[in-house]
């Protein structure tokens, strides 16, 4: 069997809830990132130096993941999947417009959704959209009252959510919404991203270690360069250093 190292792991999912058949929302965090001078670099590291007030190496701990949310499709749809990106600077307004989406179904539901016996439909004053516009890579969600088939055959209002696209979108409840609005609420994202890096765990001590103690041996650590405070004129009133160095050039 093949062994995979500390190394090899390059990201981390949760599926936080399910938004309909098609669709969920995740929690990602990448263990790695990468650096235009070094390439790919993972999100652990530690560096030894020497530490003068002790006088011995010690070593510092570095952990840097990439982290964000992500609403997308679980399965293609006519070889399209959205994957629309919700960041740490996205979330207060996407909390705020979730919020907005919620309260005008909740509180005009019955006036959406007109019953006529066993029909339901959407009033067209109604029908108007709500969209999003400020997710990352010019993404967008757009929120539509509309009409969904149950398994005993009557018809249900419900919200459809376009992600990003007129053919990928999905059905929710208003209840389903109400779970949506909740968990965008309470998301610390950086809360959720240290709890998955511990389901990962610690990896070996001097993995991916960068040792600066060995080139900082007494003979080449670098010091202050004497001479470098004030002296005093003939007058007895202080000059700076380049001053002094100054007088001697034009001297």
């Amino acid at each position: 069997m093949q062994e995979y190292a500390f190394e090899n792991y390059n990201k981390m999912e949760d599926i936080i809830m399910f938004l309909g058949k098609n669709a969920c929302l995740k929690m990602n965090i990448n263990l790695f990132h990468k650096s235009e001078r070094i390439g790919r670099i993972s999100y652990h590291s530690e560096v030894r130096y020497f530490n003068e007030k002790i006088g011995s190496s010690v070593i510092n701990l570095k952990r840097s993941f990439d982290f964000f949310m992500s609403i997308e499709n679980l399965k293609p749809i006519n070889g399209e999947k959205q994957y629309i990106m919700i960041r740490q600077e996205d979330i207060y307004l996407l909390r705020k417009v979730l919020l907005q989406v919620y309260d005008y179904f909740n509180n005009s539901f019955d006036k959406i959704f007109v019953k006529h016996g066993n029909r339901v439909s959407v009033a067209p004053e109604f029908a108007k959209p709500v969209e999003y516009n400020g997710l990352p890579l010019g993404k967008y969600l757009i929120f539509t009252p509309d009409i969904i088939d149950s398994m005993d055959g009557t018809k249900h209002g419900c919200i459809r959510m376009n992600l990003s696209s007129p053919t990928s979108f999905v059905y929710m409840s208003l209840n389903k919404l109400s779970g949506l609005v909740e968990t965008i609420n309470n998301a610390d994202m950086y809360l959720y991203a240290q709890n998955m890096s511990t389901y990962f765990g610690k990896p070996e001590n001097g993995t991916n270690l960068f040792d600066m103690s060995a080139k900082q041996d007494a003979g080449s650590r670098i010091e202050a360069t004497p001479g470098r405070m004030l002296k005093k004129k003939d007058d007895g009133k202080n000059i700076s250093y380049f001053q002094s160095k100054m007088n001697k050039l034009e001297g």
